[in-house]
């Protein structure tokens, strides 16, 4: 999951918050629509509040 979060967290819960209205909708019909989508979107939410960004995190790391 560290490893999810650090490629694409960012992104992620960009679009789970620019998607949120739409998903709402769409569950009204189907509730289990998208359901581990805003699940990881709340992950990478939480996970961006609590860590430093990669790019900083990881500036000094050589592979």
């Amino acid at each position: 999951m560290g490893l999810v979060l650090d490629q694409a967290g960012g992104i992620v819960t960009t679009m789970t918050r620019k998607l949120r209205v739409w998903q709402n909708d769409r569950r009204e019909a189907q509730p289990s629509w998208g359901e581990w989508f805003v699940w990881l979107g709340d992950q990478a939410e939480k996970n961006k509040r609590q860590d430093v960004p990669a790019h900083i995190k990881y500036r000094d790391w050589v592979g």
